[in-house]
């Protein structure tokens, strides 16, 4: 499954020039909780009804192996933003190393769709206070 070209989504890092983004999807209810573990940090762009704008923050965690992607969708995204977003980013992610995806049970639904359509795999769910459900996507999976 490819991104659709005709698709404005970009990735790039989180600088100081994204500060009033955050600050603003904080304001409209993101939680900030979400997106405090330290990690390399990118933004992801979309096209919107007001234009192309930053529409999510992705926190990378990187082992020698895989990423470990953990996005927090600002409020003024749509769905279609996010799956687009999403996809963009696996693809993206994908062409380097492989990706886990760690997802509490209200995100499984989500993920369990991509599953579906072949994007990932699910690989299984830990059973903690609260399951934790495991998703994979190989490096280079999507190209």
């Amino acid at each position: 499954m490819e991104a659709r070209s005709d698709i404005i989504m970009v990735i790039e890092p989180f600088t100081k020039k994204h500060i009033d983004w955050l600050q603003e999807a904080i304001n409209e209810g993101m939680e900030w909780q979400e997106i405090s573990i330290p990690a390399d940090f990118k933004i992801i762009n979309g096209k919107t009804k007001d234009g192309i704008m930053p529409i999510g923050i992705m926190r990378i965690i990187e082992t020698a192996e895989n990423y470990e992607p953990h996005v927090s969708w600002f409020p003024w995204a749509s769905n279609k933003n996010i799956y687009q977003g999403f996809l963009s980013a696996l693809n993206e992610l994908t062409k380097k190393k492989s990706v886990l995806i760690f997802a509490r049970t209200r995100y499984a639904e989500f993920y369990d769709g991509w599953a579906k359509r072949k994007a990932i795999r699910k690989v299984g769910v830990l059973n903690l206070s609260e399951n934790i459900h495991i998703y994979q996507a190989k490096k280079t999976c999507l190209h």
